[in-house]
């Protein structure tokens, strides 16, 4: 909270013994002693200051907050009341409130280097970033490199993404306190943010070992373990963090995901259910917990859970502004607007409900993602299919998201689709397959990169490693540029190509038109799996040992495409044997692969 209101030589001697109490960490006595004063000195300032920072370090900020009030009042011109009352309220998440009490402090004394930092917390809190920088910029040059303030000047230029200035600070105040725990913790993610992993896990380890009592670095370590692939490592550490802070949320959190990705389920729902009994948690907790449950194909329990999407803060949608009522089985003669909310490759996958739901209905109206339109509309004659952004005009008595469908159309394995459910345009397939199918060899459809999820991703080069693909020609489907990749192929003695007319990030209705015009495709989690599984086209679907909840947990099927043959990595980050497994399925798709293979289109055998 900065400087006491008051200095130790400037206090009543009856408030020393408090002040010491409390700089000792002794909290009960330091309240004693300011309850026996105030007792006799209801006025007293400095034991009023005291017993606030006292309320404040046991956690309660409403008290403390009171406390301060109350001393502000006798001491109008103390700008260390101002700035305790400043950090009491940004530790009740109140920053904005708390800057004006900054505010306040600086006008009592400018340029206080603890204040302006203290400030400059506050005003990162609130977003203001090149603001909260100017402070810590001020707090420094007035004060000189003290650590703290080096490192709270790194978090904001971390979050503006001027990483290597950041990493400069950081390393500053390293050098003014090489033992500053947070210093080096905060130097690992900045690290990590560069791309320097190795160095981020050496950063996040010298922290834990110098504050082994804390749990950030524990916590910070765990996150780049798990995306590096080292699953268990990276419980142990959220387990450690955990020990240290019992309800440390995230931790918690991602313990329990982590949990249900090794399988570990039954924990992974007791954490799951710990969370539920915490304030601010329990719409996350039950929106993880579904996904747990629709993983395992709990679908009847999973769904109604799923609704909590909406409260949990890290799920990011787009959500209808309406004041139409949900639509549910008994409204039967509504025209209902069913809306897309994540993303396009989602809005596919639960597209296969709309026939479920216009069997349902009067009429449905789909706002769907516009590059959708064109394909929607074609593969659901009974649908009115119109653009997301126009929901706002459109005329319906009541509405549904795309992701709730699931509960009223998907509560077993046994009710979903057992045919393909969406139609490309059969004039720009038959194209594409005449200009790019050869009859020599089989055409496939390969897409290998996702920019969100590095983890479901490998390099195009590694394609190389599937013998059986030296028999086929290879188009891409893989959106962005990958001009280079493609020459790359082509240099390893691959027949690779780009379909020339298709910009597969945009023109989704073309990408659709590809892989109809493909026997069959490669392909990793992304849009093209799911418009690919969608459209009946044979897929063997790539998948990370951690894999979402969507393709279940070790079936080599798909309950939502029944052409897709899934091949998972046997553990994390085995790339190998999953390309390996490629290849025998390829060839078992394909027999005369390697040896002028016949571009007559294959159906995949079931798969448990």
């Amino acid at each position: 909270m900065g400087a006491m209101a008051t200095s130790m030589a400037a206090m009543p001697a009856t408030a020393r013994g408090a002040a010491d109490a409390y700089a000792r960490g002794a909290l009960p006595e330091a309240r004693r002693i300011c309850e026996a004063i105030l007792g006799q000195s209801p006025d007293d300032v400095a034991a009023l200051n005291i017993l606030s920072l006292v309320e404040y370090r046991s956690g309660n900020a409403s008290s403390a907050l009171a406390l301060v009030e109350r001393a502000i009042g006798l001491s109008a011109r103390n700008a260390h009341l101002h700035a305790a009352k400043g950090a009491i309220l940004r530790a009740m998440g109140r920053p904005s409130d708390a800057v004006h009490a900054y505010d306040r402090a600086l006008g009592i004394a400018p340029g206080e280097p603890s204040i302006l930092s203290n400030r400059g917390n506050a005003l990162a809190e609130l977003g203001r970033l090149e603001a909260a920088l100017a402070d810590h910029d001020a707090a420094i040059r007035g004060g000189g490199d003290d650590p703290g303030r080096l490192v709270n000047r790194a978090l904001v230029l971390q979050s503006l993404r001027r990483l290597d200035d950041a990493l400069a600070d950081v390393d500053r105040a390293i050098g003014v306190a090489p033992r500053h725990a947070g210093a080096h913790d905060l130097r690992g993610t900045i690290l990590r943010d560069l791309g320097r992993d190795a160095e981020a896990l050496e950063a996040h380890g010298l922290s834990a070992s110098l504050a082994p009592s804390q749990p950030a670095a524990f916590y910070h370590r765990a996150n780049l373990l798990r995306d590096l692939g080292e699953l268990e490592a990276a419980a142990t550490d959220f387990a450690k963090a955990i020990q240290l802070d019992p309800r440390h949320a995230p931790s918690l959190v991602n313990l329990a995901n982590l949990l249900g990705d090794l399988g570990r389920h039954a924990e992974a729902e007791a954490l799951h259910d710990r969370l539920a009994g915490m304030a601010g948690q329990e719409a996350p907790a039950a929106w993880n917990k579904s996904l747990s449950m629709l993983r395992r194909g709990e679908f009847e329990r999973g769904w109604p859970l799923y609704e909590s999407r909406w409260q949990a803060p890290e799920f990011v949608s787009f959500r209808l502004s309406t004041t139409k009522p949900r639509w549910d089985m008994s409204r039967r003669s509504d025209t209902v607007l069913a809306w897309g909310e994540q993303g396009i490759g989602d809005e596919v996958m639960f597209a296969s409900m709309l026939p479920d739901l216009a069997a349902s209905c009067r009429r449905v109206v789909v706002a769907t993602d516009r590059r959708l339109v064109p394909l929607i509309g074609r593969s659901f004659p009974a649908v009115h299919a119109i653009p997301r952004d126009e929901a706002a005009s459109a005329e319906y008595d009541s509405h549904l998201p795309f992701g709730s469908l699931g509960r009223l159309f998907r509560a077993s394995p046994g009710r979903f689709p057992a045919t393909p459910f969406l139609a490309s345009d059969p004039g720009r397939a038959a194209a594409m397959r005449s200009q790019l199918a050869r009859p020599d060899r089989p055409l496939v459809g390969v897409s290998w990169s996702s920019i969100r999820v590095p983890a479901k991703s490998f390099s195009a080069r590694r394609l190389t490693e599937v013998p059986a693909l030296r028999g086929a020609r290879l188009a891409s489907l893989q959106y962005g540029d990958c001009a280079d990749a493609i020459a790359g192929l082509r240099g390893a003695g691959l027949d690779a190509l780009e379909a020339p007319g298709v910009d597969t990030t945009n023109d989704i209705d073309g990408l659709a038109a590809l892989v109809t015009a493909c026997d069959a495709v490669v392909t990793i989690s992304n849009v093209t799996a799911h418009l690919a599984g969608g459209l009946g086209v044979p897929v063997f679907l790539l998948l990370p040992f951690a894999a979402d909840w969507r393709w279940g947990l070790s079936a080599r099927a798909s309950y939502w495409y029944r052409s897709v043959r899934i091949i998972r990595q046997p553990r994390p980050g085995d790339w190998t044997s999953v390309l390996e497994g490629l290849d025998e399925a390829l060839r078992d798709a394909f027999p005369t692969l390697g040896r002028g293979a016949s571009s007559t289109r294959l159906q995949l055998p079931e798969h448990a």
